[in-house]
């Protein structure tokens, strides 16, 4: 059983949270580039929302959205963590940075999909499967104090199944561009309550009713850990709270989908860093 939520956008295949929500406030302009590349053996897209302006928070906010498109597409299938193209280096424009990485990221694709291809040759017969990486830096969310991005990638090498990467969603303060850091250092202990309660929501919208101790059977834990880790992806904002997401088996198995939930602010407000207080509006 998967419980999320898989939906063709823009020719991507794009895993929605059932939690996530999006409001707009006034416009923060950006820029959209979209491209794709298909051959007998892979399959490359790429879909990047850049900031177009020129202000502090436009400039801040687009460098570190370089540096993710960076970390995805220069290290596809890098199981050593080597980098295999260089990363970009000047002043481009945002369609002159993601040809580079379309164009670089796309080869490097299809050389490894095409060597797969033919050792697999050697040994089956009939149809060999494909390799296939979509990419995605949107923005989702636009308010007057903060704008949100998000991105998730889809991979498949031809195994049993593909999965869902990337960085998540990336909260940055709407006037400075600074990354916002919605909780306090060291709340995982007081934080167990509401992890709780919000992972066996997330399993009882699929009709399976846990309590606390069947929960901790049924997540896929290290036998030493004693308490539900947060989530390696940070949380953002919604119109109902704050939203949290595991990603493919960080917690649970691959049937378990990615769980999420949302905290509502009044829930999640002792945990709150100042910052995301004022950012938003809870001061």
């Amino acid at each position: 059983m998967n419980h999320s939520f898989l939906i063709a956008l823009g020719g991507f295949a794009i895993m929605i949270v059932a939690a996530s929500c999006n409001y707009i406030g006034k416009s923060f302009k950006t820029e959209t580039f979209s491209a794709g590349d298909t051959t007998a053996h892979s399959s490359f897209s790429m879909k990047v929302e850049l900031p177009a302006g020129k202000d502090e928070a436009s400039t801040n906010i687009r460098k570190e959205l370089i540096d993710v498109m960076d970390s995805q597409l220069a290290f596809i299938d890098s199981y050593e963590g080597d980098r295999v193209f260089p990363a970009f280096e000047g002043d481009g424009n945002n369609e002159q940075i993601c040809n580079y990485y379309k164009e670089n990221a796309a080869k490097h694709l299809r050389a490894l999909a095409g060597q797969d291809a033919a050792e697999r040759a050697e040994y089956f017969d009939g149809d060999i499967p494909g390799w296939e990486y979509d990419f995605s830096l949107t923005k989702t969310a636009d308010t007057l104090g903060y704008v949100v991005f998000q991105n998730l990638d889809y991979i498949y090498t031809g195994g049993a199944h593909g999965g869902m990467i990337g960085h998540g969603d990336m909260t940055f303060d709407r006037k400075t561009g600074e990354r916002i850091k919605f909780l306090d250092d060291d709340i995982t202990g007081a934080m167990q309550p509401l992890l709780v309660k919000g992972l066996i929501s997330y399993f009882s919208e699929y009709g399976e009713q846990m309590t606390e101790e069947s929960l901790m059977e049924h997540l896929m834990l290290w036998e030493e850990i004693t308490q539900i880790p947060l989530p390696t992806w940070d949380p953002h904002p919604s119109a109902d709270g704050l939203v949290f997401t595991y990603q493919q088996y960080e917690i649970a198995s691959y049937a378990d989908g990615m769980p999420n939930f949302t905290v509502p602010y009044e829930e999640i407000r002792p945990f709150l860093t100042e910052k995301a207080l004022k950012v938003l509006d809870l001061l």
